[in-house]
């Protein structure tokens, strides 16, 4: 359980994150005519909704899990997720 929580924990922190972080606003210009072009943001939205909603699941799943596996000998699944905030600003598709 603790190494799925690492993983999880490792893709939030290092994937999902850094992108609502930095898309648009770092984006390269060739980059953000892409992004734009093929409209992007709706999809990056959606993913967001459903990762979210598996944290919030899984997270449930975490705490309702027996207590005596809680007070295993390597201590408490202890967590904690980053969840990927929303997109930073919205671009005009026009564009």
């Amino acid at each position: 359980m603790a190494e799925f929580n690492t993983l999880v924990g490792f893709f939030c922190r290092y994937f999902s994150s850094p992108v609502y972080e930095k898309v648009p606003l770092k984006l390269s210009p060739e980059m953000l005519q892409v992004y734009n072009y093929q409209r992007l943001e709706p999809e990056l939205i959606q993913f967001r909704e459903r990762f979210d909603r598996f944290l919030g699941d899984y997270m449930d799943f975490l705490n309702d899990l027996d207590p005596n596996l809680l007070s295993a000998p390597l201590g408490t699944f202890a967590y904690y997720f980053d969840r990927p905030k929303p997109l930073a600003v919205k671009v005009d598709p026009a564009i």
